[in-house]
């Protein structure tokens, strides 16, 4: 027997099928483990997705969501975000690739679709903490219940890249969007409750700027926040730069009320309690700062209206008609009429560059101008044209001369020819009597200065006076009106350049031009009436000068030159002729014109006067320059001289003797000066100084008869000892 057959023969039969037996059980056993486990698996898998759909039936969205709806939202897509991390780690412990399931990959791409909806619903939320109304912009701390900085913390848990990037963008441009809200586009037809609006949207915004602070320092706020981070920055400048407020309400200043009032100090116990404003506890001290600020902004459109205005008004072809109503006032004795035949040469043109406005500038930084100027005849032939030189002459502080205008402004003019006083040769434009009585009692006569006056009252005197009449601290009211004061001196500087360049020629007598701009000056700072006074030297000097051209025309007949004395002689010819149309258009505007004479002609006269010494004194001075004269030379420019000062005598009244005429070489010093030198040019060495022992050469200063003796008499013998004896006397007395 072999031993598998004795195996097989003590074997147990039962035992062996039982054990096989044991075997399929415990298969069957582990096979259905098996079955267990996997539905289990799969089990889970399910109650994944389950979770899944239901937070995605749960982020739902509405067209105007609440920020409360919002934060659940958010708390919505928190939980999902949670269940996604779960799934995919569930799925790779059991070692498959989730993104690799087509089940997945649609959950993943509904995640990032929910994730775009939240982010944009999130944006709208947005509006709701800073909100733009047509009449305010308001800032919130919280809405719903939800503060600002909590708001803000709802981003982090989406973590998007995108929302920071768009957030940042939307919030720089919404909030300086706001900001500039308050300065450019609050246009609301009620002034007082548009300036109760910006005091409450500036209210808003301080308090929402408070809040947001304080939560940036309290523990439970993380400054880390992407979002608050941003915010924080971009509202910084404006917590360490307070000032943003004074411009804000710098433009509404001119409507507050006394009812308003309260709320602006409200609003300045806010600032200073929050640290908004440093070291200061009174509103009074923050408006005057206001008010200087707007007085500022104030003057200069001021001014650009009445540069605007002038060209407007002067440009008009219908001068006449604009000032026709005007006109009719004391009919005969005050008109005004635009002047066609003749033109002044020395008045500037209405029309007007870009250059001359620009030269504006100097006129207007200013704080103050002469009230008194002194007559140098010199200054003619050097005298400055631009604007920035013009303005050169306003602000000169210069004094008159002793010999100064009073006896000229209230001295009576006869027409009686043996009843002729005396008149000095210079204008005082100081004396108060006259300019007052004519001030007080006048009525502008010019359209445009009336124009002038109503914008000046409505563009500047109607808000200043609104804020002085508010109740604040008497200090504060001085101080305003020292500000009124120091801005008023810029206005009046104005409108004497606007009166000088455009207004003057539109005026038939410059005394009527006077009369105006001393009126408008009394209007705008009684204080600064003699400012007006400026257009009188301005006159002097132009009306000189316009005489003195024609001197300067003809040059070679009064300076050194080499000229034949045919030539001399021709110019001597269009000179005079030159001359006497110049002198009658003088006339014509100061003297033969009965309306315009009539208006102020004690005034009138002394202009007259003034203006004439002081072109006689340029000519003399002219003339005493020379180094040499000739004998031909001198017999015609005696003549020339003689001449001149015949075409200065009026003939106002044809067949009699004129006052004025009669006047002018009696009370004129340079009238005398001018008869001295051309008494010179005639006469022999022996002549001249028995005219000087006779005392005829008064006026001649020592150094002046030694220059025009050395010029007449070069190769004379005499000359020394001449000059020596007239030396001698004149040292002597």
């Amino acid at each position: 027997m072999t031993s598998l057959e004795e195996f097989i023969d003590s074997y147990d039969m039962e035992v062996l099928a039982s054990q096989l037996q044991g075997d399929s059980i415990q298969s069957s056993i582990i096979s259905l483990k098996q079955q267990d486990v996997e539905l289990t698996r799969q089990l889970q898998v399910c109650n994944h997705l389950s979770s899944f759909y239901q937070l995605f039936n749960n982020l739902t969205f509405d067209e105007n969501p609440s920020v409360l709806q919002t934060q659940h939202l958010v708390e919505s897509f928190n939980k999902l975000t949670y269940q996604r991390h779960r799934l995919d780690e569930f799925l790779a412990k059991h070692g498959v690739d989730s993104s690799k399931l087509l089940i997945v990959q649609d959950i993943s791409q509904q995640t990032e679709a929910k994730k775009q909806q939240l982010t944009n619903q999130l944006m709208e939320c947005l509006k709701l903490y800073i909100k733009i109304e047509d009449s305010k912009i308001e800032f919130h701390s919280a809405v719903d219940g939800v503060s600002f900085h909590k708001f803000c913390s709802l981003d982090d848990s989406l973590n998007s890249r995108r929302f920071h990037r768009v957030f940042e963008d939307w919030l720089k441009e919404h909030v300086n969007q706001g900001l500039s809200y308050f300065q450019n586009t609050l246009t609301v037809s009620n002034a007082e409750q548009s300036f109760i609006n910006v005091i409450e949207s500036l209210e808003s915004f301080v308090r929402f700027i408070n809040d947001f602070e304080e939560a940036n320092t309290s523990k439970s706020f993380n400054l880390k926040h992407y979002t608050s981070k941003t915010l924080y920055d971009i509202l910084k400048p404006y917590m360490l730069h307070p000032e943003i407020v004074f411009d804000l309400l710098q433009s509404k200043i001119c409507n507050i009320e006394n009812k308003t009032m309260s709320r602006l100090i409200e609003l300045n116990r806010l600032l200073v309690t929050t640290d908004w404003v440093k070291n200061l506890s009174d509103i009074d001290i923050w408006l005057d700062d206001l008010v200087s600020q707007w007085l500022d902004t104030s003057v200069e459109s001021l001014i650009e209206e009445l540069k605007y205005l002038s060209q407007k008004i002067l440009t008009n072809q219908s001068w006449t008609e604009t000032i026709q109503e005007v006109n009719k006032l004391e009919a005969g004795k005050w008109q005004v009429e635009r002047r066609s035949s003749t033109k002044n040469p020395q008045m500037t043109s209405t029309k007007n560059t870009e250059t001359e406005w620009d030269n504006w500038d100097d006129g207007w930084d200013s704080e103050s101008v002469n009230d008194k100027r002194s007559i140098d005849a010199r200054s003619i032939r050097s005298k400055r044209n631009s604007w920035g030189d013009n303005w050169d002459r306003l602000s000169k502080k210069d004094s008159w001369s002793d010999n100064g205008w009073n006896d000229g402004w209230n001295e009576e003019f006869s027409d009686n020819d043996n009843d002729v006083t005396e008149t000095r040769s210079n204008i005082r434009a100081d004396e108060p009597e006259m300019r007052t009585s004519n001030t007080q009692s006048h009525t502008l006569r010019s359209s445009v200065s009336e124009q002038f006056l109503q914008v000046i009252k409505q563009k500047f005197f109607d808000p200043v006076s609104k804020v002085s009449s508010m109740d604040i601290d008497p200090d504060v009211k001085d101080e305003i009106n020292d500000l009124r004061s120091s801005k008023s001196i810029v206005i009046i500087n104005s409108i004497v350049m606007l009166f000088d360049s455009f207004l003057t020629p539109r005026y038939t007598t410059p005394i009527l031009v006077y009369q105006d701009l001393s009126y408008l000056i009394n209007q705008i700072d009684p204080q600064k009436n003699s400012l007006g006074d400026n257009f009188l030297s301005n006159l002097i000097d132009s009306e000189s000068d316009f005489l003195f051209q024609s001197a300067l025309q003809y040059n070679d007949l009064f300076v050194d030159n080499d000229d034949s004395s045919d030539r001399l002689i021709e110019l001597a010819s269009q000179f005079q002729l030159d001359f006497q149309k110049k002198a009658s258009q003088f006339y014509e505007k100061f003297y033969y014109n009965s309306n315009n004479f009539t208006v102020n002609e004690t005034l009138n006269i002394t202009l007259i006067l003034t203006i004439l010494d002081q072109f006689l004194q340029s000519l003399s001075d002219l003339i005493l320059e020379r180094e040499s004269i000739g004998d031909e030379e001198s017999k015609i420019l005696a003549n020339v001289l003689i001449i001149t000062l015949q075409s200065l005598l009026p003939s106002k009244y044809h067949g009699t003797t004129d006052p004025l005429a009669v006047k002018i070489p009696q009370t004129i010093k340079h009238y005398h000066k001018i008869q001295s030198i051309a008494f010179m040019f005639q006469s022999s060495m022996k002549v001249i100084l028995d005219e000087f022992y006779e005392g005829s050469l008064y006026d001649m200063e020592t150094n002046e008869l030694i220059r025009l003796i050395k010029a007449l008499f070069i190769d004379s013998e005499m000359r020394s000892a001449t000059i020596n004896e007239i030396v001698d006397v004149r040292t002597t007395d």
